[in-house]
């Protein structure tokens, strides 16, 4: 007797042994309806075989539930097993709303993304499940291909191929250094990102202390844990530009200086204090700066031009004074800028020359006397740029030596 039980889905018959785990996808949307059709159509064309779809809106004045509902009721396919449409009774942010996503979700595999944006190719969830199905795979990051927003693909990849390829190489110990030490999406890109529901929910979902910013902490808490994501070259998504971290609008200021003061808190409030505890001193150096820079960003996009006078520019520039010197330090540090001995060895060379031949530069000079300082001068200046150069150098593989683990 053969006591497997059937299901049929699709059209198609299967035994219970070979369903395959839920797949939740939750739209969370703001102020995108004008989108959200072609978003959804990239869901319907997916061919897992069980798809949950969850449309979280955050209170949007163009958002209608039972529009949506119909729209998705017409169009989705037999792969659709459930739908649930939702509307925030008021404007709660993008954190809250994706809690409120994973709340309403019942998957055991998870993709959040934006109401805009639109899955790349028909096989996405498939791929991404192959990962997932592993429990060590809790957490899956593709990569994303910049869309402008009238739908026209760029070549932009989100992350780029340096920072994707370092983050592919390194473990959870690393990883979490370099979440801590750089701004937002360098080295990972949240809308190309898959969860098993098992981990998010170790983690605790998304820290609801933040409004706009819920990947950044997730990440974080993820990699402290010592638990390594896993990197896969796949394009997944098409993003759509115009989100909060990039819209310039005049309506969107405000919202997006809360966006770069709680990124640059979630680094001095998530990530320093684990920095203090099992870090070197530079890679706190650098989570400080990133913090600072974040600050600095808000300000120069926000206030410089639009609403500071003189005083209030030269009082900011003369407080940030540090900011300044560590950035240049960094940048010495990360081979982008050094003190160059070429200058000072040329004026070496021309004052040698000048006291060998005894070439008078000005008769109304003590000609030996001035070139005898001036090569003073160059030498003492030589030694100092050698001097900074391998302090620097020092720093970089003491800082690298301890980071390593």
């Amino acid at each position: 007797m053969n006591n497997d039980h059937c299901i049929s889905l699709g059209g198609k018959i299967l035994k219970e042994t070979e369903v395959k785990p839920l797949f939740s996808v939750a739209l969370v949307t703001f102020e995108q309806r004008r989108f959200l059709n072609d978003c959804l159509d990239s869901v319907f064309m997916q061919d897992y075989s069980r798809i949950e779809l969850i449309v979280c809106d955050d209170f949007s004045a163009d958002f209608d539930t039972d529009e949506v509902r119909r729209y998705i009721d017409a169009h989705k396919g037999n792969n659709i097993v459930n739908v649930v449409v939702y509307q925030q009774p008021g404007n709660v942010g993008t954190c809250a709303n994706c809690q409120k996503a994973f709340e309403l979700s019942s998957g055991e595999y998870l993709k959040f993304f934006a109401g805009d944006d639109l899955l790349s190719d028909s096989d996405v969830l498939s791929s991404m499940a192959a990962y997932l199905k592993y429990p060590s795979n809790g957490l899956v990051f593709s990569r994303a291909r910049g869309m402008k927003q009238n739908g026209e693909k760029t070549n932009n990849l989100y992350p780029d191929d340096y920072s994707f390829n370092l983050a592919k190489s390194c473990g959870a110990h690393r990883l979490f250094e370099l979440y801590a030490t750089h701004c937002w999406g360098k080295f990972f890109f949240a809308p190309s990102s898959f969860w098993r529901r098992d981990l998010l929910t170790e983690i605790g979902g998304f820290n609801l202390k933040y409004k706009y910013t819920e990947d950044w902490p997730a990440f974080l808490s993820v990699c402290e844990r010592g638990i390594t994501p896993l990197y896969t070259d796949e394009v997944t998504l098409f993003y759509r530009y115009g989100g909060i971290s990039n819209n310039q609008d005049e309506q969107h200021f405000e919202q997006a200086r809360v966006h770069y003061m709680e990124s640059s808190a979630i680094l001095l409030e998530c990530a320093l204090p684990v920095l203090r505890e099992k870090y070197s001193w530079f890679s706190r150096l650098c989570c400080w700066y990133a913090a600072v820079s974040l600050e600095a960003r808000c300000v120069y996009e926000i206030d410089w031009f639009r609403t500071w006078n003189f005083t209030q520019k030269l009082g900011w520039l003369l407080h940030h004074i540090p900011y300044f010197i560590v950035g240049t330090f960094l940048m010495m540090c990360d081979g982008r800028m050094y003190p160059s001995l070429k200058k000072p060895a040329v004026v070496c060379i021309i004052t040698w020359f000048i006291l060998y031949f005894d070439i008078i530069v000005c008769p109304f000079w003590n000609n030996e006397l001035a070139a005898s300082l001036i090569l003073c001068f160059a030498t003492l200046w030589a030694i100092a740029v050698f001097g900074i150069r391998l302090f620097v150098r020092i720093c970089v593989t003491v800082s690298r030596s301890l980071s390593i683990r």
